[in-house]
């Protein structure tokens, strides 16, 4: 896996620049904005299409507030929004069979690791999944898969521990952009972003975990054994049981097993 860390500012420039990665159209009446949410189901579901987003420009602060409360009438129930007010612009993540069952598995395998293997408390690693959060500049934005500790971070609105993204495009660059949207609205309380990009066509996935530039180090030695359960449940692991979430070849086998089945 790859490990980066983005930079932990944002400003109106950043936000061009993020809608820069989709070309975005000008937003179109409801129902031609319908249609083509339904046509991106349709051919990413038949394998014609291997990109997850639609981007659209245009999209004023009202428009959006509309689009979201008639989310089930215009076919976007299960669609992931990003916007981004200062620019008006509204992307749009569209699901796939392949793209939910890679960031889901993923979470299982580690969400697992921690409940199964190293016997942590239930509460402090709870699925929030594509709940909405803002960040500033009164953005917006959902996950694929999220996972919070309530044992510390107990309000409804407080950030997750750790989000996964996932999604086909022609290049990962976009799910790093939405890494950056994380750790950046956050102010580092997401600790770690994990994106997960396939490309069915090809049966490649590819995944990277990103990081905050400064960690949040728990006192003492930083040891390989201190490293991940920070990140991913806001504390310090309880030796001698916890200890850093290792998957293995086998593991990440299984995924790509998961992900292309049924896949022609």
């Amino acid at each position: 896996m790859t490990r980066r860390s983005p930079r932990e500012t944002m400003s109106s420039s950043d936000q061009t620049e993020i809608t820069g990665l989709y070309s975005p159209i000008p937003i179109p009446k409801l129902p031609n904005f319908k249609a083509l949410i339904e046509k991106k189901f349709k051919d990413l579901a038949n394998g014609t299409d291997e990109d997850s987003y639609l981007a659209f420009s245009g999209v004023t602060t009202t428009r959006f507030q509309y689009i979201e409360s008639h989310r089930r009438s215009l076919r976007a129930q299960h669609v992931r929004f990003t916007y981004l007010p200062d620019a008006e612009t509204l992307i749009l993540k569209v699901p796939c069979e392949p793209h939910e069952k890679a960031h889901a598995a993923m979470g299982y395998m580690i969400r697992d690791q921690l409940r199964i293997n190293m016997g942590v408390a239930f509460d402090e690693v709870i699925p929030i999944q594509s709940t909405t959060y803002h960040g500033k500049g009164n953005t917006s934005k959902e996950a694929d898969s999220s996972y919070k500790n309530l044992q510390l971070r107990s309000q409804v609105g407080d950030w997750p521990n750790w989000v996964i993204e996932g999604g086909m495009a022609e290049s990962i660059q976009r799910l790093r952009g939405d890494a950056s949207w994380w750790i950046n609205h956050s102010r580092g309380e997401v600790q770690l972003v994990i994106l997960v990009w396939i490309r069915p066509s090809r049966r490649t996935i590819k995944i990277e975990t990103w990081v905050p530039a400064q960690p949040l180090l728990s006192p003492g030695p930083h040891t390989r054994a201190r490293a991940a359960s920070p990140r991913l449940l806001g504390r310090p692991p309880v030796p001698p049981g916890e200890q850093d979430v290792v998957l293995t070849q086998q593991d990440l086998l299984d995924l790509a097993r998961a992900i292309w089945t049924g896949i022609a």
